[in-house]
C-alpha cells in the first residue's frame, strides 16, 4: 500500500471530520481565516482549501483502515496550510507566545501544548491512521507561493498546499498523482462529487474529448450553503441587548 491511497484516506476522513487548519487554536486568537490554498500530495491528493466538508451528505464507515495495507508509523510530509505558520497543522512560537504561558498553551481537552505540538485535530487523525505527520509548512504568504517552494522538490514532501491553477498546472505536467483514480477508496468524497456536479465540474481537468478526467487537487468547501452564510453572535448578548432593563449606554458598538 501507498502513500497515495493513505493520504486518499486522510483526505476523506478530514473532510468528514469537518476540520480546518486554522481551527485548533485558543479561542482568544480568532484569526478568522480559513484554508483557500489547495492541498496536494507529490502524488497529488490535495485540498483546496478542503479541510471542512460542510456538504454532509453520508456518514464515514466506522472503520476504514481494515481496506488499507500500510506500516503502522508510516511519516507523511505535510506542507499544508494558509498563508501563515499559525494556520499549520503544528502549533507555532507566535501563537504559543500570544496566548500562553511559560512556553505552552492549554487547551479546552485540558492537555497543554508547545511549539512543534500537533494540533489536537491532527493529533486524532494520526491515531486513526496509526500515521505519523511531520510539519513542512513554511507560510510563503499564499498557497501559490507555498507550492513554488516545493515544485522542484516535490520529492520532500506528501502533501503541499497550492491554488487551483499551479495545482492543475503541475499535475497536468505529470507531476502530481490524479486522484480521480482513488475516488472508490473515497466513498464520502465520491458521493459528494456524484451529488454536486458543480463542484466536480470546478475542480476536475477536462481530457482531450472534453469529458470529466483528472483531478489533482479537492475542493474548498465553504460557502455551500455552510455556516459562512449563517451570522455567528452570542445570543445572550443580543437577548440582554433587545430585551434587557436600562438604557444601552456603550459608546462604541
Amino acid at each position: 500500500m501507498t502513500k497515495t491511497r493513505i493520504i486518499a484516506l486522510l483526505l476523506v476522513l478530514v473532510m468528514v471530520m469537518g476540520v480546518i487548519l486554522t481551527g485548533c487554536t485558543p479561542p482568544a486568537s480568532n484569526n478568522g481565516e480559513t484554508n483557500q490554498g489547495g492541498e496536494t500530495n507529490q502524488g497529488g491528493e490535495g485540498n483546496q482549501g478542503g479541510e471542512g466538508n460542510q456538504g454532509g451528505e453520508g456518514e464515514i464507515e466506522e472503520d476504514l483502515t481494515f481496506k488499507l495495507e500500510y506500516a503502522e508509523g508510516t511519516l507523511l510530509r505535510m506542507a499544508a496550510g494558509y498563508q501563515k505558520t499559525n494556520t499549520a497543522i503544528t502549533f507555532d512560537s507566535g501563537t504559543v507566545s500570544d496566548y500562553g504561558t511559560d512556553g505552552d498553551i492549554t487547551l479546552a481537552d485540558g492537555k497543554e501544548y508547545r511549539t512543534g505540538d500537533l494540533k489536537p485535530t491532527w493529533v486524532e487523525v494520526q491515531n486513526v491512521l496509526s500515521v505519523k505527520f511531520e510539519d513542512k509548512f513554511t507560510g510563503a504568504g499564499s498557497a501559490e507561493k507555498e507550492f513554488n517552494v516545493w515544485k522542484e522538490k516535490l520529492d520532500e514532501v506528501d502533501m503541499v498546499s497550492g491554488s487551483a491553477s499551479v495545482l492543475t498546472e503541475a499535475g497536468t505536467a505529470g507531476n502530481l498523482i490524479n486522484i480521480a483514480d482513488y475516488l472508490d477508496d473515497m466513498p464520502n468524497f465520491k458521493k459528494y462529487l456524484e451529488e454536486n456536479p458543480i463542484v466536480r465540474l470546478s475542480i476536475t481537468s477536462p481530457d482531450e474529448n472534453g469529458d470529466l478526467g483528472a483531478i489533482y487537487f479537492s475542493p474548498y468547501f465553504d460557502g455551500v450553503n455552510d455556516i459562512e452564510r449563517m451570522p455567528l453572535m452570542r445570543t445572550d448578548w443580543v437577548v440582554k441587548l433587545l430585551d434587557g432593563e436600562g438604557e444601552f449606554t456603550a459608546e462604541q458598538s
